[in-house]
């Protein structure tokens, strides 16, 4: 360090990176200050945009996207309410009667929480299995859930009552889930270990034939599953619909592909490491999708072009984008909540909504 400026080498899993950081801004306060949270997920109230949090042990922390102020009392009770097994809680929106709540799972049994009223309710039924849960989606009504067993099942999102679980899998073989609409029809997709992607019906779980050339994407021949080294290299390990488009990642490459075709609506965009995170968005009235790298470096994409709208390298690996517009996205680090500007290009560690 010298003056204001600090010179930093990186080793380790980032590479050979070496930083020249200006200290241009006094530190607001202390990592070890900030409140540090397992997952996140935005939701509205009343038309207002917030982002809730819910650390190991809970509860969750509701927050103002604007200026990170926290809006209310923390909803639920310490240590009951939101720890899933090896106290990893998954956090998905939901929109219900025209209103958001959030979904937590423990295990393969679901909690909703009405961020507007606080109003927290779990289904009555025990989880379907003891496994480990694998991926968790929501979407038209719908909460879907898979373990790490291969058990899939979905919720009514009102009542929380079972519609349908069914052993779809083998064991490690499931390795995201997305729900949409198929022809009025809603579907649950599960991205495989193998890079397929497998449709069911959302009604029954009934499997469906994949349609137009979603058909082509079938597990390759000799493969076998690796548990060491899970998932693996062509696993789809991040899936979503948005509208009538079905956006994935495997590996290092993310596709979009119409629902009902699965024609490509944009070239296949190629990351320089692995994607960890993607979020569907709507810029200037064009499609594009923020993905999260594991070179630390977030990207949003024009989908149609497959050229790159802003690119931003950030000091830690992205686990999740929650929310991105014109004038700001809301990332999830590991551990702390993130807001950057427009014209951000290096934001500070202390950064928060």
């Amino acid at each position: 360090m010298c003056g204001s400026f600090v010179f930093a080498a990186q080793g380790g899993t980032a590479g050979t990176r070496t930083n020249l950081l200006e200290l241009t801004d006094t530190v607001a306060q202390d990592d070890k200050d900030r409140p540090r949270f397992l997952d996140a997920a935005p939701a509205g109230i009343g038309g207002r945009p917030v982002v809730l949090g819910v650390d190991r042990d809970g509860p969750l922390e509701v927050f103002d996207p604007a200026d990170g102020r926290r809006l209310g009392d923390p909803i639920g009770e310490r240590g009951t309410t939101y720890r899933s097994v090896g106290g990893y809680p998954r956090l998905r929106t939901v929109t219900v009667g025209g209103r958001d709540l959030v979904v937590v799972m423990s295990k393969l049994a679901p909690t909703t929480v009405d961020p507007g009223t606080g109003e927290i309710r779990t289904t009555i039924e025990p989880p379907l299995t003891p496994a480990v849960l694998s991926a968790v989606a929501a979407g038209n009504g719908l909460i879907a859930a898979v373990d790490a067993g291969g058990t899939l099942a979905v919720w009514d999102a009102a009542t929380l009552q079972v519609r349908a679980s069914a052993q779809v899998a083998a064991t490690l073989e499931t390795t995201s889930i997305a729900v949409g609409d198929l022809h009025g029809r809603t579907v649950v997709l599960t991205g495989t270990d193998s890079g397929a992607v497998r449709w069911f019906d959302g009604a029954d779980l009934t499997e469906l034939a994949p349609p137009g050339r979603f058909a082509e994407r079938t597990t390759p021949t000799g493969y076998a599953r690796n548990p060491r080294h899970w998932p693996g290299a062509g696993a789809v390990t991040q899936l979503d619909v948005s509208g009538t488009m079905v956006i994935s990642a495997a590996g290092d490459t993310v596709t979009c592909a119409d629902i009902a075709t699965g024609e490509p609506s944009g070239p296949p965009l190629v990351h320089p490491g692995k994607v960890w995170a993607i979020l569907p968005a709507l810029l200037d009235g064009a499609p594009a999708v923020a993905t999260s790298c594991a070179d630390h470096t977030l990207r949003i994409w024009h989908i149609t072009t497959g050229h790159t709208i802003q690119t931003l390298t950030l000091p830690r690996l992205i686990h999740r984008i929650l929310s991105v517009t014109a004038d700001q996205i809301i990332v999830l680090d590991s551990g702390y909540l993130t807001a950057l500007g427009p014209h951000t290009t290096h934001p500070p560690t202390n950064t928060q909504p």
